[in-house]
């Protein structure tokens, strides 16, 4: 049996009235395959949710790292960028297998700016 994967990130930019956030909710269903919920949409506001379901590990793996990499580019596009706000509990190794070590950096520094500790 696969843990669940919950991560939230924000992006906000006042001077753009940008308050963006980014939800991935990975858990299994039923049947025993996963499912992989994104939510997006504007900070305090309802999201939209986009549902994948009947995936294998490495496909919700696959889907999710090229999720979280998109959001490398939000500095372009909105001004801002998107920092990790809330995180299920996960091993270093599992973090590895499911977010890109770029999201992990970005995240990484705003946790120590925010004088939040790493040690698992």
């Amino acid at each position: 049996m696969m843990p669940s994967l919950y991560l939230a990130l924000e992006a906000h930019n006042p001077a753009r009235g940008a308050h963006r956030r980014y939800e991935v909710d990975v858990a299994e269903d039923l049947f025993g395959e996963l499912m992989v919920v994104i939510s997006f949409g504007r900070a305090g506001a309802k999201l939209r949710q986009m549902r994948f379901g009947g995936l294998s590990e490495a496909e919700a793996i696959r889907l999710v790292r090229s999720r979280l990499r998109r959001r490398l580019s939000a500095p372009r596009r909105a001004g801002c960028s998107y920092y990790l706000c809330q995180e299920s509990v996960m091993t270093a190794a599992e973090r590895r297998r499911w977010v890109p070590c770029e999201i992990a950096a970005v995240a990484c520094d705003t946790m120590l700016l925010r004088g939040i500790s790493l040690r698992e």
